[in-house]
């Protein structure tokens, strides 16, 4: 057995309107039994549930919209200058600003200019250490080469290398022990005392060339220093003549003789 059963289904328009959208309805002969989950729809509910399914769409279209936009965006986001893109953010900045109040204001840019003084300060720092380090390796270098040349070193650079890594600017003292403000290098050689224990001394570079001058294991560092007679080997620089080789020539022995250079062994 069969009845007419009014059947409602829900239409949109196509500009999505609030006007809830027309409902058509058509006679179709339906068996007897329960509806969709066992309800029943008038036609006031029906016409309820379509303006709700249109705001949802509504809602979700305009979701859509957004992230499209967001993405075209970040799109042209990354074709910007840096400067463009700096400018952009600057004013993106300010747009935020408007939204703060003025005790937010006033706190983003306390902590700005707080950011913005750090960072002077650290560049300034580095640049002061950078030109500390310049000043100090320069003099060093220099005054250790302008030793190494006067003691007549066969290489100054070879004597910078050993002594460089000991060297450090000081300050100078007063005769009541004040700094004067001035700063000198100064070495720490190693070196032996008259017992023959080991000791640290803190010398110039003048001092210290000098001094390794006279060491046996400094040497061939430096030129050799001789009377030139006939017969007669230049000695290392630092050494004084031999007694055995001054005996083979006399003129040399003499000249060594008046010159106090006589070395017995």
């Amino acid at each position: 057995m069969y009845q007419m059963q009014k059947i409602w289904t829900p239409v949109y328009d196509e500009d999505d309107s609030s006007t809830p959208p027309a409902e058509t309805q058509s006679e179709t002969p339906a068996t007897v039994g329960p509806s969709i989950n066992g309800v029943e729809f008038t036609p006031e509910q029906q016409g309820a549930l379509n303006a709700i399914l249109a705001q949802e769409k509504r809602s979700h279209q305009k979701l859509t919209q957004k992230a499209l936009d967001e993405a075209q965006a970040a799109a042209k986001m990354a074709q910007l200058t840096t400067q463009q893109r700096k400018e952009l953010e600057q004013r993106l900045g300010q747009l935020q600003d408007e939204m703060l109040t003025k005790e937010e204001l006033a706190k983003k840019q306390a902590e700005r200019t707080r950011q913005t003084f750090e960072e002077q300060i650290k560049g300034l720092s580095t640049e002061r250490d950078s030109w500390q380090h310049r000043f100090t390796e320069s003099t060093i270098q220099r005054s250790i080469t302008d030793a190494a040349a006067s003691n007549n070193a066969f290489s100054p650079g070879q004597i910078v290398a050993i002594l460089g890594t000991q060297t450090r600017l000081v300050e100078v003292l007063d005769q009541q022990g004040k700094p004067t403000g001035k700063l000198e290098p100064k070495v720490k050689f190693s070196d032996m005392d008259k017992d023959g224990a080991p000791v640290v001394l803190e010398l110039s570079p003048k001092e210290a060339v000098k001094r390794m001058k006279e060491m046996e294991e400094y040497l061939n560092l430096f030129k050799g220093e001789g009377t030139g007679g006939a017969g007669m080997r230049s000695q290392p620089g630092g050494r004084k003549p031999d007694v055995r080789d001054l005996a083979k020539d006399p003129a040399a022995y003499r000249a060594a003789r008046a010159k106090g250079e006589l070395h017995f062994q």
